[in-house]
């Protein structure tokens, strides 16, 4: 299980950076509704990959717990955890007031920096890099 974790994250980390630096240069050269496109058409060919995936059934549980019941156990179980709490209390505050930054990144390439959207694209790649 821990490979499998630090392969997705090394592997959604690399997407972070690969990914818009890529797509800034495809829409500086071809245009946005043919990267879109292309997004789109890779979306499905990673789709119909999964499909060939072996589906095993969810293994039986010895009691169903409603969803409301499942998420109130867990919020006790959180406030129970004081390293538990303040860890996500952290993303909690990363989530609400820095990641917003992402919708206002274009606004910032185009009329501050005058970079252009290959320009964007680094910039989100840099993200990846941080990351």
């Amino acid at each position: 299980l821990l490979n499998g974790i630090a392969l997705y994250s090394a592997a959604n980390n690399f997407t972070r950076i690969a990914a818009p630096a890529v797509a800034g240069f495809l829409i500086a050269i071809i245009g946005v509704g043919l990267v879109y496109f292309l997004t789109v058409a890779l979306s499905v060919v990673a789709v119909l990959t999964m499909w060939r995936v072996p589906y095993r059934s969810k293994p039986a549980s010895k009691a169903e717990v409603s969803l409301w019941a499942g998420a109130r156990q867990g919020l006790v179980y959180v406030k129970d955890n004081p390293v538990l709490l303040g860890l996500l209390s952290q993303v909690a505050v990363v989530m609400l007031l820095v990641m917003p930054y992402v919708y206002i990144l274009p606004v910032f390439a185009a009329d501050i920096l005058k970079v252009g959207p290959a320009g964007l694209g680094w910039l989100n790649a840099m993200v990846g890099i941080g990351a």
